[in-house]
């Protein structure tokens, strides 16, 4: 994409879980006011019984996947247009939760980032985009069972649930 679009795409590489890096890498977009576009694709999983995780990993864990993602945003907001027509596409994985299927299929998923990244430059400029865009059918299929579910389980609780209202 950086190939296609080089004047109106300015990828930045940075260590969400470091200020330093953020602040650093804000400096090197000031050629490209206004900005109108943010892909948030960082992020990682990490696996372990509560009891058993450990502090600096959980601590990594959120800095990247949570608060540095809040913390570029915050800082590039002001960068933005103002008529308000920017996009901030926040790209996460169901692949931690799937973890051992991964594994057992050497970490091949079905989708493909080309068209993936395709999809997201012609969903942004729809009059009314998603909230939440699924990338694969595999992340579809994830969410429909994970929905599935949960409607299941609230529907046989809801009984109950009704009990605490006043």
């Amino acid at each position: 994409m950086t190939n296609q679009f080089q004047k109106q795409c300015f990828p930045v590489e940075l260590e969400l879980s470091d200020m330093n890096s953020i602040d650093k890498s804000l400096t090197k977009l000031k050629d490209f006011e206004p900005i109108d576009v943010l892909v948030n694709n960082a992020g990682h999983g990490y696996r372990a019984a509560i009891e058993e995780g450990e502090d600096t990993r959980i601590q990594q864990l959120y800095a990247t996947n949570l608060f540095g993602p809040i913390k570029l945003i915050q800082k590039l907001l002001p960068h933005m247009p103002e008529e308000r027509s920017g996009a901030i596409i926040n790209i996460s994985s169901t692949a931690w939760k799937t973890h051992k299927e991964n594994v057992e299929n050497d970490h091949q998923e079905p989708g493909d980032p080309i068209k993936a990244g395709q999809v997201i430059v012609d969903v942004i400029g729809k009059d009314n985009p998603p909230k939440t865009l699924l990338f694969g059918s595999d992340a579809v299929k994830f969410v429909d069972d994970q929905l599935t579910q949960k409607l299941k389980e609230t529907k046989y609780w809801q009984d109950i649930s009704k009990e605490t209202d006043f």
